[in-house]
């Protein structure tokens, strides 16, 4: 085997499960900033979010994922434009540990289309990623059912290595009063973060190379009115690197426009169970719940994820608060 291509979070908990190597967030209709650069400037207001998440609890080295994010409205003369900051630390690993660092500028485009508005965007990523440990190398070429491999494993070479790269991020959001359709790719260049050559157990070359795979995202939403003072907001999130894939089905209910709760499903991994409440001046805290039903899901006392967002607006004579983004 001339490339063992490594599973980041198989890597981290001696198990494989599918591939992708971003982190997941259950309030993705609510954080369309972290995956979609073209979101910046969307609601025509400031926004400043912090998300938490703890997956996988109860799990020694159980990702940990930390973000905050900024993005801001403006103008040059008639066109309309977006301008957002994030910040995202996400740790997680046993016999390897691994953290990633990020910080990204985003910038993105507006104008109106098909009666409502339609938003480019691109980003640069600065990361940095560390890796402490030992690698875990799956020795064999053949997966079974259950995406496992069937020939035996073993423990590669130590590894203590920080790698920074530079990265890019492309995206384009569309939405009206009750639709919204995104799209976007992360990871565009593929950065290299770690490789080495080393004698396996068998005494023949392997070569691992830690590769950030490209990623594609896909969400789309609508609001339906179902009564005077209640709206139905169901919504679906994808995401694949071509040689995996999920996909997250969600419902939600929004009381009075200030509260909300709500269901997700989770393509082979969780049923998630969401609250929320929007309070005066336009502060927002949403929190989530995820019930494993995969293997390792199975094995963890569940994930929690709590976020809390500020939106308002910058009125220097008359400054008005109002209600966060998109549900």
């Amino acid at each position: 085997m001339k490339k063992v291509l490594i599973l980041i979070y198989a890597l981290s908990l001696a198990s494989v499960v599918l591939g992708q190597q971003d982190p997941q967030f259950s309030n993705n209709m609510l954080n369309n900033i972290v995956q979609n650069p073209a979101f910046v400037g969307v609601t025509g207001k400031w926004n400043a979010s912090g998300a938490q998440r703890e997956q996988w609890t109860g799990i020694d080295g159980s990702p940990a994922v930390s973000v905050f994010s900024l993005d801001i409205p403006f103008n040059v003369l008639t066109t309309r434009h977006g301008f957002g900051v994030l910040f995202m630390s996400d740790k997680y690993g046993s016999s390897l540990k691994t953290k990633t660092t990020t910080v990204s500028l985003s910038y993105a485009y507006k104008f109106n289309f098909l009666k409502g508005q339609c938003s480019i965007g691109a980003r640069i990523n600065y990361i940095n990623q560390s890796f402490d440990g030992n690698l875990f190398i799956p020795s064999g070429s053949v997966w079974n059912s259950h995406k496992q491999i069937i020939s035996d494993n073993f423990d590669g070479p130590s590894v203590k290595s920080s790698e920074v790269v530079f990265d890019y991020s492309a995206g384009v959001f569309y939405h009206n009063s009750k639709f919204y359709l995104g799209a976007s790719v992360n990871h565009v260049l593929e950065p290299s973060t770690y490789s080495t050559s080393f004698k396996n157990a068998e005494g023949g070359s392997e070569t691992v190379d830690m590769k950030m795979k490209r990623h594609y995202y896909f969400a789309t939403g609508y609001t339906f009115e179902i009564g005077q003072n209640m709206k139905a907001k169901p919504s679906i999130y994808g995401v694949s690197d071509f040689s995996s894939y999920q996909f997250t089905g969600n419902l939600n209910f929004l009381i009075k426009d200030r509260y909300w709760v709500g269901a997700s499903y989770r393509q082979d991994d969780a049923i998630v169970v969401l609250a929320g409440i929007t309070l005066n001046k336009g502060i927002m805290i949403g929190y989530a719940y995820d019930y494993g039903i995969s293997k390792i899901s199975k094995m963890s006392n569940g994930s929690h994820e709590l976020m809390v967002s500020y939106s308002f607006d910058i009125k220097f004579r008359n400054q008005k608060y109002r209600s966060v983004r998109f549900l």
